[in-house]
C-alpha cells in the first residue's frame, strides 16, 4: 500500500514529466513496483535490494520492462554489508522500509546519507511499534524532514540533505 501512495503522491505532486531524465536510485524495492512506475515516467532507475530477493525483482522486471519509458537496472545492496552505488542520483526513494528494528534503521540511514542524492522520499505503513523514531532522528542529522502525505496509516516523508 505505501508503493502505491507514493506513486500516487508523485502523480500528483510532481507530475509525470517531473522523472523524465532524472537518475533515481530505490532502496529494499522488492518488486520493483515504485521504481519500474518511475522507469513508465522516463526516469532511470537503480532497483537494489538483498541479493535473494533480486531473483523476484528481475522476474517483474522482465515481464513489465518492455513497457517501461527508460532503462532499469539491478543491483544488490544489503544494507550495512553492500556499498552504495558510487555515482549520483537525483533522488532516492523506499517503500515500506522503515521496519527492522534499531540496528536495521541504522543502516538503511548510512546508506541515505553514503547515497549521492540530494532528495530521498520514503513511504511507509505507520505501526504501533515507533521503532522509525530512532531512523527519523538519524535522518535529521543530514537531512530537512518534511511529511508531504499522510493518508490513513500511510506516511511520505521528504528529506532534504542540508
Amino acid at each position: 500500500p505505501a508503493a502505491l501512495a507514493m506513486l500516487g503522491y508523485f502523480e500528483r505532486e510532481l507530475g509525470p514529466d517531473f522523472f523524465a531524465g532524472r537518475k533515481v536510485l530505490e532502496v529494499g524495492c522488492g518488486t520493483g513496483v515504485v521504481g519500474l512506475g518511475l522507469a513508465f515516467l522516463g526516469a532511470t532507475v537503480t532497483l537494489t535490494d538483498m541479493e535473494d530477493v533480486l531473483e523476484y525483482t528481475e522476474a517483474n522486471v522482465a515481464r513489465n520492462f518492455a513497457a517501461a519509458a527508460a532503462p532499469v537496472e539491478l543491483l544488490p545492496l544489503e544494507w550495512g554489508v553492500d556499498a552504495v552505488p558510487e555515482r549520483t542520483f537525483d533522488l532516492v526513494v523506499g517503500s515500506d522500509v522503515c521496519y527492522g528494528g534499531p540496528e536495521k534503521l541504522g543502516a538503511l540511514a548510512a546508506v541515505l546519507r553514503a547515497a549521492r542524492a540530494p532528495t530521498v522520499y520514503i513511504a511507509y505503513e505507520l505501526r504501533s511499534g515507533g521503532e522509525e523514531v530512532s531512523f527519523f532522528r538519524e535522518m535529521k542529522q543530514t537531512f530537512r524532514m518534511q511529511n508531504v502525505l499522510l493518508d490513513g496509516d500511510i506516511a511520505v516523508f521528504r528529506f532534504d540533505r542540508l
